[in-house]
């Protein structure tokens, strides 16, 4: 009686085994039976001639593998023995393991390693799925009753965990009879997450401020392992950052640089540390950044500091030696320095919308250069016409004797904001000539372009608008915010009196939070007088409200007007474009007399309308320059034709056509 140990049926080498019992039958009788025994041998005697069946009783955990069927057969005569006739058997084995959380991804099962329950194991044999089992409580697996072959043990993936053990995907173990293997361990590491945010710490003080720092988008972040590839991520809309499915190892978390910011926290530019353990989640990576820049400083002045006079050159002296905010307010209104953003002013000063639609019911104020000959010298300066119904249907009743309204007995009406000459007014015209004397580089420039951004308060209308588009906000408030019509012209429209008290403090806190008083002893406040240019006064970090749009490090691109310094047309007149001949773009000029309606167009020589600048556009009286480009095309002669008729005389009526050549 053999062990086939190996389970081929052969018994060459394989060890023998005692205590199993053998049968001897002879027909369907049972005649005898043996225990194997010494070196599992076993015999039969004293046998009558015959005809004989060899069977064995097989014990419970093994399966015959000789002989084939079962049973030996021998026939018995006088005196013959018969030998040879031996029983191999193969003890089935089992299969096993533990399935277990490999926290720290060493590949090693520690002692608070604890097993991982309902993970499903694959049992192939010679290539072929086999069986499957699940891990129990305690992480353990096992496939028993197994016969002798060549087996693959193999984990089913779970998403969001990777296998550290063993380091190929599957075992593969032969199986010996009575040999039962227990140790194929499989180790897993559940993969982690690293999470936080950069902010925007516009004091940089390196603490987050919920009422005044935001949150920063697009900026990167880096994750090193010290055996894992460098991974970068770009933070969110909310400044957030996410690092998914980081497996086991020691990391640093850093920011990316960016030029012109400075890392604020943590301090001295210095990164996180972490050990990614098997499902750890981390978070509160927390990275604060200032914008270099917002060091920089900006200057406002204040209404009354417009009231002064500019102060005058020394006799016999090329420079202004203390100029002031007078000497501001009046380079600004030479070199036509406002409203950038809106060609159709030409660099005039407008408060108000312009509404030509019914001058009865809207108004508007626009400062237009004027010029008054007398008999022995020339006069000019800025005015603002009379307007016999201003907004809020409330006649203007004065017109102010300087550049700034100064005149204060307001009409009592149901609102306080119901007349012309009222604070929202003098405080808007005093923040347009701030953003002016920016925009000429009078004061620190990018101010216009400042972005408001308050966490709370009924001000918060104005978030992510910047201080241009606020002051077009106040613009249309001042034209349409109490308007009574004559019926059936057009209904009453109500800005409400709550939204008008909320533009009148935004706009005065713009004028008053850069405003800084000149130094009147030593006068180090102008960096030049010619050109003039003052230094800023307050940095941008101290206003909590007011941030840089970070994506825009440069300067926008706004309309740039050409400096005239001459009196209100008395004509119309078209002038010949320059440079001409052109390639591609040139600049058509011309002046208008009166407020007219302008038409602005290009011709081929077949009469053919090629470009259109302007189509029946309102401009008020005074000269204007106009780009055009021609780029799309070809070389040759063109016509260009103004068209222009007086919006309130339909006598004054102009047209007149030039020639140019474009040559590419």
């Amino acid at each position: 009686k053999f062990n086939d140990m190996n389970g081929d049926s052969l018994t060459t080498g394989d060890p023998t085994l005692n205590g199993w019992t053998i049968q001897l039958w002879k027909g369907e009788v049972l005649v005898a039976t043996a225990v194997t025994s010494g070196n599992g041998n076993y015999s039969f005697g004293n046998l009558s001639p015959g005809s004989y069946g060899i069977t064995e009783v097989v014990q419970q955990g093994w399966v015959r593998t000789a002989p084939q069927g079962g049973v030996h057969f021998a026939t018995l005569s006088s005196g013959l023995n018969v030998t040879g006739k031996d029983f191999a058997n193969f003890n089935l084995v089992s299969i096993g393991g533990m399935k277990f959380n490999d926290y720290d991804g060493d590949s090693v099962k520690d002692v608070n390693e604890n097993g991982l329950p309902d993970w499903r194991i694959l049992l192939q044999k010679d290539g072929i799925p086999f069986d499957t089992a699940i891990t129990d409580v305690n992480g353990n697996y096992s496939f028993t009753e197994l016969f002798a072959g060549e087996y693959n043990i193999c984990e089913e993936g779970v998403q969001g965990w990777y296998q550290t053990k063993p380091s190929v995907p599957c075992y593969t173990v032969t199986t010996m009879s009575g040999v039962n293997i227990t140790d194929k361990d499989f180790g897993n590491f559940q993969y982690g997450s690293v999470a936080g945010y950069k902010f925007f710490d516009h004091d940089s003080g390196g603490d987050f401020d919920s009422q005044f720092d935001d949150f920063l988008d697009s900026l990167r972040v880096v994750l090193i392992g010290t055996h894992t590839q460098p991974e970068t991520v770009l933070t969110d809309a909310n400044g957030q950052f996410l690092f998914e499915q980081v497996p086991a190892d020691d990391y640093i978390v850093q920011e990316v640089p960016r030029a012109l910011w400075r890392q604020t926290y943590p301090a001295l530019g210095a990164s996180y540390s972490l050990t990614m353990m098997s499902g750890l989640d981390t978070s509160g990576f927390v990275f604060g950044n200032f914008y270099m820049p917002d060091t920089g400083k900006y200057r406002t002045f204040m209404r009354t500091d417009y009231y002064k006079a500019a102060s005058a050159k020394p006799k016999g002296k090329t420079q202004i030696k203390k100029p002031n905010a007078g000497n501001i307010r009046d380079s600004v209104f030479l070199n036509r320095g406002f409203g950038w953003d809106s060609p159709i002013d030409s660099g005039y000063l407008r408060v108000g919308i312009r509404r030509y639609d019914s001058t009865d019911c809207y108004g508007w104020f626009f400062f237009p250069y004027d010029s008054v000959r007398e008999k022995t010298q020339r006069k000019r300066g800025y005015h603002a016409p009379s307007v016999s119904k201003y907004q809020f249907a409330k006649p203007w009743k004065k017109e102010p004797k300087t550049n700034y309204f100064r005149w204060t007995g307001e009409i009592n009406t149901s609102s306080q904001f119901a007349n012309a000459v009222n604070h929202l007014a003098f405080e808007l015209l005093t923040l347009k000539t701030n953003v002016a004397a920016s925009d000429l580089g009078h004061t620190p420039v990018g101010l216009g372009d400042l972005v408001f951004d308050r966490l709370s308060g009924a001000d918060t209308i104005f978030n992510n608008m910047t201080i241009r588009q606020i002051m077009a906000k106040c613009d249309t408030a001042l034209t349409m915010g109490l308007i009574h019509c004559p019926a059936p012209a057009l209904p009453d429209t109500v800005i409400p009196i709550g939204r008008l008290i909320v533009m009148d403090s935004v706009i005065t806190r713009l004028n008053r939070d850069f405003w800084k008083a000149l130094d009147s002893r030593k006068f180090t406040d102008s960096i030049s007088t010619s050109p003039l240019r003052f230094k800023g006064g307050v940095a941008l970090y101290k206003v909590s409200y007011l941030k840089r749009d970070y994506t825009k490090v440069s300067a926008l691109t706004r309309f740039v007007p050409t400096v005239v310094q001459s009196a209100i047309p008395y004509e119309y007149l078209l002038e010949q474009n320059y440079p001409n001949p052109f390639n591609p773009r040139t600049v058509i000029r011309y002046q208008l007399s009166v407020t007219s309606t302008v038409t602005l167009k290009i011709f081929d020589l077949l009469g053919r309308e090629v470009q259109s600048i302007a189509d029946n556009e309102i401009m008020d009286e005074g000269e204007y320059e106009m780009e055009f480009d021609a780029t799309h095309l070809a070389s040759g002669v063109y016509f260009y034709r103004l068209v222009a008729n007086g919006i309130e005389d339909n006598s004054n009526a102009f047209v007149d056509v030039k020639k140019m050549l474009l040559v590419k």
